[in-house]
């Protein structure tokens, strides 16, 4: 009957996330410096530099691969995942490494651990042909991680711009405005 089978898809989805809450890796805590009107320039531009070294991690290659697969019920088109996942690693491991100015290092933490997250989710909606139920988790934790990981980077720029950073067009931290308008 329905009711039961609502149940179990609700037992089983709730055990794929409580495995995957476990293997979401966490980063280490990141260098801190003193906070001074250059070393958070440094870091917006540090940050957003991160980003642009990486740009494999993007929602819409995510969507496109998942979208493509399912289309054309093409395993083929999951293997960019594996890809697009190991971009998500490398910015939370980049991010560890970027020294960040002592008051924005808990926020900073939080980006780098949302990222290393979003990683973590890929190996889920890799499987989204063979294990549906699965893949679905996957993507909604992503979806729900990419959230939070949006509103972290909100707060830090609404942080540079409450300390008066202000970058130009021509610097890599010039990207933090986006974040300000959404």
């Amino acid at each position: 009957d329905i009711p039961t089978q609502e149940q179990l898809i609700a037992q089983a989805t709730a055990q794929i996330n409580a495995a995957a809450s476990t293997t979401a890796s966490t980063a280490a805590e990141p260098t801190t410096v003193a906070q001074t009107p250059a070393s958070l320039r440094t870091y917006g531009n540090a940050v957003m530099a991160v980003f642009s070294a990486h740009q494999d991690a993007s929602a819409q290659n995510t969507y496109l691969a998942i979208g493509t697969a399912n289309d054309t019920q093409n395993p083929a088109a999951l293997a960019q995942l594996k890809r697009i996942g190991a971009a998500y690693q490398a910015i939370a491991e980049d991010l560890v490494r970027t020294p960040v100015p002592k008051t924005l290092s808990p926020l900073h933490l939080q980006l780098a651990n949302d990222f290393a997250a979003l990683s973590a989710t890929y190996p889920d909606m890799e499987t989204m042909l063979e294990d549906p139920l699965r893949g679905l988790s996957g993507i909604q934790r992503y979806a729900s991680m990419l959230n939070e990981a949006q509103r972290v980077l909100t707060n830090i720029a609404g942080l540079l711009g409450k300390d008066g950073i202000l970058f130009s067009k021509d610097e890599p931290g010039a990207s933090w405005s986006a974040f300000l308008s959404s």
